[in-house]
């Protein structure tokens, strides 16, 4: 992610954070768990199977990136190292949800090169 002004002055992140759900619904303390291999916005992720996805986005507050990456959700919450997986077909960036359905995940719309796109990406767990 990155904070400040998107259009303006800003620092991009490439921390990953996480805060417990609480049992009155609340969020509890965020606490970082892992760093993501560049410094990434605009893009989107899923935890499944003991696993965090993040698919697409903006690298380095410069390129689109078609990269699809995963990295161990650890018994303590902390995340292992990311692996590049299969990328996207195209890069793509600004699609923030990743639904995921039956086996399925789907990547649909968002922007490449500040332009909307209409493209809808899907992909299946094996």
């Amino acid at each position: 992610g990155l904070r400040g002004d998107p259009a303006g002055v800003h620092e991009d992140l490439k921390d990953v954070i996480r805060a417990p759900i609480l049992d009155d619904g609340s969020l509890g303390d965020w606490v970082t768990v892992g760093e993501l291999p560049a410094k990434l916005g605009t893009h989107s992720s899923i935890a499944h199977l003991g696993y965090l996805y993040v698919f697409g986005g903006v690298e380095n507050n410069a390129s689109n990136t078609a990269h699809v990456r995963r990295a161990a959700i650890g018994k303590d919450g902390m995340l292992g190292a990311f692996e590049d997986l299969p990328p996207l077909p195209k890069a793509h960036a600004h699609v923030h949800h990743t639904p995921f359905h039956a086996g399925f995940v789907y990547s649909a719309g968002g922007a490449l090169n500040h332009k909307s796109v209409t493209d809808v990406f899907v992909g299946r767990f094996e």
